[in-house]
């Protein structure tokens, strides 16, 4: 009963969700063109999305790296 939506960037990933207005979304730290946290930033900036919840995804372990995303 999902609809899902799957973009290739975080660039792609701010286009397609100012028409979608997604519920929730599913984010890669890393990805190509423009990385996660910057994708969040811009998200958050966005006066339309600055509220949609965001999980971040990431094959990065380590704690520092995980404290820094929190």
């Amino acid at each position: 009963g999902l609809d899902v939506t799957i973009c290739g960037s975080g660039q792609a990933l701010l286009e397609e969700a100012i028409t979608v207005k997604p519920d929730l979304i599913l984010l890669d730290v890393m990805m190509p063109i423009m990385d996660g946290p910057t994708t969040l930033k811009q998200l958050r900036d966005s006066e339309l999305l600055s509220e949609t919840p965001v999980i971040f995804l990431t094959a990065k372990v380590q704690r520092k790296e995980r404290d820094k995303y929190l």
